[in-house]
């Protein structure tokens, strides 16, 4: 009997060990992801919103099938807003008949997968230029997170889930002196649980450092990610907690590498829940340029960003040396962004 608890006792050791090893998520409501490209940071925040989501929306519905019994007001359901598109699963058919017509009925002019027949299909793709339609099947996406969000000028459903993407490019470090950020963003996440009674507020970006410090505090905890690894359907990544209070930034275990813990989590097994490579139509407008070739290992050139001097002059400013934006940053309402939506 001795030696089935000896036993018994270091199995429980090992397994807590083993325990040990790994990092697990957790989440309050509000998180964010950092990291450098590629390393996860993204698609752990898509993971965890949607599964938040969920949940948030199972709970709505049950409340709603018991306020509807005892003749009480119902809430209405939740909703994830991302400023990506993300995959939440697909249509009933019912829904999807909908959309068309509801899209047919605003001029659009569509091509509906498993709706429109392949002779329109071809007369269509033939008479039309590329964005002059719009092509869509039964995939469902979150709704799109708007800035009027962001500063609270349009509210979210009750207990909706929103996923923000590079958010230190929204609230940049540098942008501290903006009154829309000091006063309408900062109140948008500081207020998030109680505006949405219950919702999720979840972000990332390549460095918190990035974001700004008024917002950057009502974070809390930081997932910081590195290492990622894959292979087939399976990826691993480390992971740390920085826990950012006050003016205080706490990095788990003295920030050494050493100590961090690697999760282990799988990708989709039938599809993808969103595109890694979302923005890189944004690249499309900038110009291709003339390429030189090196002819030895010596060089003198150093690159070098070019300076902008801005005057200020009895309330006037001028800037000179400004490159002009390249980068194209509005979507095509018919492409991406359908107003039904």
């Amino acid at each position: 009997m001795l030696i089935f608890w000896l036993f018994l006792a270091l199995f429980i050791y090992l397994m807590f060990v083993f325990y040990k090893q790994f990092y697990f998520i957790s989440v309050d409501n509000t998180l964010m992801f950092s990291g450098a490209p590629g390393t996860s940071k993204t698609l752990n925040m898509v993971k965890m919103g949607k599964k938040l989501f969920r949940i948030n929306k199972a709970h709505v519905k049950r409340k709603n099938f018991f306020a509807r019994i005892f003749g009480k007001e119902q809430h209405e359901l939740p909703e994830m807003y991302s400023n990506f598109p993300v995959r939440l699963g697909r249509y009933k058919w019912k829904e999807y008949v909908e959309l068309v017509d509801d899209l047919v009925s605003q001029g659009y002019v569509v091509i509906a997968k498993g709706i429109t027949p392949k002779d329109v299909v071809q007369l269509i793709k033939e008479h039309y230029q590329e964005d002059e339609y719009i092509e869509i099947d039964r995939t469902k996406f979150c709704k799109p997170l708007k800035i009027e969000h962001l500063l609270n000028q349009e509210r979210l459903n009750y207990k909706s889930v929103v996923l923000l993407t590079e958010i230190g490019k929204i609230a940049s470090q540098y942008d501290w002196q903006n009154l829309n950020v000091q006063q309408h963003m900062d109140d948008f996440v500081s207020m998030y649980r109680q505006y949405t009674q219950g919702g999720y507020f979840l972000c990332d970006d390549q460095s918190s450092d990035n974001v700004v410090v008024a917002i950057r505090r009502r974070l809390g905890t930081v997932i910081n990610c590195l290492h990622f690894r894959k292979f087939w359907k399976f990826y691993w990544v480390k992971m740390r907690n920085i826990t950012v209070s006050e003016d205080i930034k706490t990095i788990e275990d003295e920030s050494a590498e050493d100590n961090m813990r690697w999760h282990l989590s799988m990708f989709p097994l039938f599809h993808r829940d969103y595109d890694t490579y979302f923005g890189s139509n944004r690249y499309n407008t900038v110009p291709r340029g003339q390429d030189s070739v090196y002819t030895g290992f010596k060089t003198n050139a150093i690159l070098k960003v070019p300076s902008v001097k801005v005057t200020r002059y009895m309330g006037q400013e001028s800037v000179e040396g400004l490159l002009p934006k390249k980068i194209r940053e509005t979507d095509d309402i018919k492409k991406n962004m359908i107003k039904r939506f």
